[in-house]
């Protein structure tokens, strides 16, 4: 793994609030403010990991004969821009692939990881949703 492809989030200090960027995967952290030592809770879901479980189930769905996904949000105050601009949209395998390479989600995936899933689709279904 090469370091510019290490992920960083940013955090809040416990003691005096103070924002700190930190590697991803970082349990403790110094406050470089006040030189707190702060522990991270644990994250709910990680971007690497979400990304593998997205890549997983793509792989699952094309197997099954599925060509198309929509992505779908939670719809909720803690729902990032990127995703709010994504929800209900069909992709192909390709483009969602793509989309996964990148930073696809704004949450800071510490306080509020992203919720998103793919739903499997294809052409006939969604003829069938248009009736």
């Amino acid at each position: 793994m090469n370091p510019s492809d290490i992920e960083y989030i940013i955090i809040e200090c416990d003691e005096c609030g103070e924002k700190v960027k930190i590697k991803e995967n970082a349990v403790l952290f110094t406050c470089p403010a006040c030189g707190e030592k702060n522990m991270r809770p644990p994250v709910i879901q990680p971007f690497s990991i979400l990304r593998l479980d997205f890549l997983k189930r793509i792989s699952e769905n094309e197997s099954a004969g599925f060509d198309l996904v929509r992505w779908l949000s939670s719809k909720d105050q803690y729902t990032c821009k990127s995703c709010k601009e994504k929800d209900g949209k069909v992709f192909t395998l390709n483009e969602i692939r793509k989309i996964l390479s990148e930073r696809f989600c704004e949450s800071d995936g510490f306080q509020q990881s992203c919720r998103c899933c793919l739903s499997p689709t294809n052409k006939f279904i969604l003829s069938i949703e248009k009736k």
